[in-house]
């Protein structure tokens, strides 16, 4: 596929780790990436064969793994909602990517530079070598943790027995087929973040046709901001993860939810910046724009404000019945707007609705630990004042 093709129908983040493999297996098409079959087929292979293993151990590692909410949460939300995020991901950022080309943002002196950019994104989204290292670093990680964290930690369900460092059968399918699963999938959400990141920087170092007092306030780029919702979905699998450990040390372990206000403020920040970092590749070329817009329409509103005190207020007698037929107010009013309108220039596109978006997103999974934590009295009664 051309490099034309491939931005015009937004299939530009279509692929990478470990989206590339799922094509090669037929699980996924770039044209249908058939997100319910593979989230089922997820939960299928990650989380259904652990609840037939512990159910073969014994009714004490059943009953420990179904009371287990840190596997229901990487294994049942997590995992689905990053397969879910890869979809949204791809449609959100590669409508961005198209409106750079549609709507003409680059001059046609530099479209070889944003062609080539295309191309270099594409070689990084699907390189053979990251695919590699993410499977790797996936296994190395689910590998080292089992020799980290202590026994006295783990679940029952994860070893043979009470206090024992032996894996059981479950354990072991966690340690080499759940786990570097999810991690796959994770450490490949980062990585588009990655290449989209990349992206960004190579076309703010192109010639860009910008409007500094656009009405979007980001010179006309304020869609850029639009990015963040994309990854909706991921904070959500990131609030999941938290979310199970979360409601796993508060029933299991006696802690209280008030002790992890600041783990989840954390958690709300670290996403945030994290999203919205790539925004700042445009900060530079704003700053530009808005220091030389701030010189050329200044020296603009000073002239004519020269002339327009100059005219009314230079000697020459006006007749009162003409006040009414002349303009000057209006364009005096309409250029200051404009003039104004530079002032509030942002140094990214950054766009609030989005970081709200995921701000939400990312707590959502907290409420239903919040709402398991509550006495059912008083849910019941809130439920109903609201039904009132």
């Amino acid at each position: 596929m051309s490099s034309v093709s491939t931005i015009a129908s937004g299939a530009l983040f279509a692929g990478g780790a470990p989206l590339k493999l799922q094509f090669m297996l037929r699980l996924a098409m770039p044209e249908h990436l058939r997100v319910a079959r593979r989230a089922a087929l997820f939960v299928a292979v990650a989380w259904l064969p652990l609840l037939v293993l512990n159910a073969v151990q014994g009714h004490a590692h059943v009953s420990s793994f179904l009371l287990d909410f840190g596997s229901w949460a990487r294994l049942v939300a997590a995992g689905p909602l990053l397969i879910a995020a890869e979809a949204a991901c791809i449609f959100v950022l590669g409508s961005i990517a198209r409106r750079f080309f549609e709507m003409k943002f680059v001059l046609s002196s530099d479209e070889r530079r944003f062609l080539a950019a295309i191309d270099t994104t594409t070689r990084w989204r699907d390189a053979a070598i990251v695919e590699i290292a993410i499977a790797v670093l996936a296994f190395a990680i689910s590998t080292v943790a089992v020799g980290v964290v202590p026994t006295a930690e783990v679940a029952l369900w994860h070893r043979v027995a009470i206090g024992e460092a032996t894996l059981s059968p479950a354990g072991w399918w966690h340690t080499l087929v759940s786990l570097p699963l999810l991690l796959m999938l994770l450490l490949g959400a980062l990585w588009r973040l990655v290449v989209w990141t990349r992206f960004l920087v190579l076309v703010a170092r192109l010639d860009l046709v910008l409007v500094p007092v656009h009405p979007d306030k980001a010179a006309g780029i304020g869609f850029v901001g639009y990015s963040v919702r994309g990854f909706g979905l991921v904070g959500a699998a990131f609030g999941a993860l938290v979310a199970g450990t979360v409601a796993e040390q508060v029933v299991h372990h006696g802690a209280k939810l008030a002790d992890f206000k600041y783990l989840v403020g954390s958690l709300v920040v670290v996403t945030v910046v994290l999203f919205t970092a790539p925004l700042l590749a445009f900060t530079p070329k704003l700053l530009a724009l808005w220091r030389s817009g701030t010189r050329s329409y200044g020296e603009l509103a000073n002239v004519f404000g020269r002339r327009f005190e100059q005219e009314w207020f230079g000697g020459k007698p006006m007749r009162r019945d003409d006040l009414l037929d002349r303009g000057d107010f209006s364009a005096a009013t309409d250029l200051y707007q404009v003039v104004d309108r530079l002032q509030d220039l942002c140094m990214a596109p950054v766009d609030l609705r989005s970081v709200v978006m995921l701000v939400l997103a990312t707590l959502l999974p907290f409420v239903p630990v919040v709402l398991a934590l509550l006495p059912l009295d008083v849910v019941v009664s809130t439920l109903v004042g609201l039904l009132r």
